[in-house]
């Protein structure tokens, strides 16, 4: 009989070893953190804002157009940058277009926060608590929300998190050339989202004020805030340049204009903001309530880092304060920041001699979710959209073309965006029935159009029934699938 022989080691093999024993607390993140933002991902469908962001980046492939943004053939979108999506055009042209295609840039924005907030508080807290850290960022509730979607939150939080980071290695290497990533930071944020050319900046002064208030005055600082305008300028001087006041008069007076407004609303929406980030971070911010308790017992380093996170909330909550409109979504930048802290205050409760067995703990828990996943019978992401994918397969067979007909009753008609219909209902026909809109507002006009079908909301149907339409499917909570009958009496003249 032979004997068993050690599997080859070569120096690949040896390498990623290497690799795992000095950088276990990282791997063990890395396994948590795509569980807790990849996890079943695929599941469930888009609804919201979500599916308004896929169609506008559908819309870049059937229009060819990477310049401009297009709610709908001929009317533009200028409300937000188009570096999201391009990012999901370009996974819908690669594997089509799908739940998991669209949210894989937000839910990778959200792992990539929780390994640069753990790279940054293993340098001023130390590498368990740096785990930790980024466990209890890849376990918020919040961060979860808005990284397992399509949404553009969670680059702005990856954004202001790698600012923080390039004040740190900047301080403690004493190489005001770290802050040159802040410039890239911030470049590709406000390319993502108008509000990370607030937070960015910001974060990049209030951080030097604490750490370095020389720096203020380094060609480093300028040269970071010079190359975040140079990588954002060109796609705006060149749409602006391409549609002048169309582009201009949406997207600077109205999205950045009407945000920018200090007034009574103040007190109110800082009360909001701090309840929301208590109410999306839960339970976590105990933890990071009891961090600030030891601010006199830590060493000036741990307390150098807890000032950042302290300042880091504070810049979040006055500056989405100044929205007169408020959502809870708006706090979602702090939410690196709570963990930072949360993070600290959990690896102080734990013991010191128990310290090294953090990451194998960890990773168990990691293991068990795991499996959890792959055997949990039920979903973890709502279907409220399957109507629409029934509805595909109808239309395509009883009446294919490239347009269907939408009706609002001339009195309740209401379009913030233009003359083309809300943009809910167009996002859905766009994504999942690759159509556009036609809304009618009298029941006369649609019964004359060419269209067989018509999509309603549910109030609006006995209207279109008595018109001579019949129900045929539900598509989601809110729309109906109609279809005109036969025996319909004619329009009246």
């Amino acid at each position: 009989m032979s004997e068993d022989k050690p599997a080859p080691s070569g120096p690949v093999a040896r390498g990623a070893r290497a690799w795992l024993k000095a950088n276990r607390e990282l791997a063990v993140l890395l396994l948590v953190a795509a569980l807790g933002f990849f996890g079943r991902a695929w599941e469930g469908d888009l609804h919201g804002d979500p599916v308004h962001y896929a169609a506008i980046a559908k819309n870049i492939l059937s229009s060819g157009d990477w310049l401009t943004m297009h709610d709908a053939p001929g009317l533009i979108y200028a409300k937000k940058p188009p570096l999201m999506f391009w990012l999901v055009a370009v996974n819908f042209k690669l594997f089509g277009p799908s739940t998991f295609a669209a949210k894989f840039w937000s839910c990778l924005f959200g792992a990539a926060t929780c390994v640069v907030l753990f790279l940054m508080a293993r340098r001023v807290l130390g590498a368990t608590a740096g785990l930790l850290v980024g466990c209890v960022a890849a376990t918020t509730p919040g961060m979860v929300m808005v990284s397992m979607d399509l949404r553009l939150d969670s680059a702005v939080a990856l954004a202001v998190t790698a600012t923080v980071y390039a004040v740190v290695r900047a301080v403690q290497d004493d190489r005001p050339r770290w802050l040159l990533l802040a410039g890239v930071a911030g470049g590709l944020g406000f390319m993502t989202k108008m509000s990370a050319g607030a937070h960015v900046p910001a974060m990049l002064v209030l951080g030097l004020i604490a750490s370095r208030p020389r720096w203020l005055l380094h060609p480093c600082f300028w040269g970071a805030l010079a190359l975040g305008a140079a990588i954002a300028a060109p796609w705006h001087l060149a749409v602006a340049g391409h549609h002048g006041q169309e582009f201009t008069e949406t997207y600077f007076e109205r999205e950045i204009g009407e945000r920018l407004v200090l007034g009574s609303h103040l007190a109110r929406n800082l009360v909001g903001n701090a309840r929301g980030l208590l109410t999306l971070t839960a339970p976590w911010g105990l933890l990071a309530a009891f961090a600030l308790f030891r601010w006199r017992k830590v060493s000036p380093r741990e307390r150098w880092g807890l000032l950042l996170a302290v300042l880091w909330i504070a810049e979040v909550l006055v500056t989405a304060a100044l929205p007169p409109k408020r959502y809870d979504r708006y706090v979602a930048t702090a939410f690196p920041a709570v963990a930072l802290l949360a993070g600290y205050g959990l690896a102080t409760l734990i013991p010191e001699r128990l310290r090294e067995r953090v990451p194998r703990v960890v990773r168990t828990l990691a293991l068990v979710q795991a499996v959890a996943l792959a055997l949990y019978p039920g979903l973890l992401h709502t279907y409220s959209c399957r109507g629409f994918v029934d509805a595909r397969d109808l239309l395509d067979k009883v009446e294919p073309g490239p347009t269907l007909a939408g009706f609002i009753p001339e009195e309740r008609f209401e379009d913030p965006e233009g003359e083309k219909g809300p943009w809910g209902l167009r996002s859905k026909v766009t994504y999942y029935l690759d159509r556009t809109v036609r809304f009618y507002t009298k029941a006369d006009d649609l019964l004359r159009s060419p269209t067989r079908f018509a999509v309603t909301r549910e109030r609006y149907v006995p209207e279109l029934t008595r018109a001579g339409f019949e129900l045929m499917l539900d598509l989601d909570e809110s729309y109906r699938l109609l279809l005109r009958r036969a025996d319909a009496p004619p329009p009246t003249p």
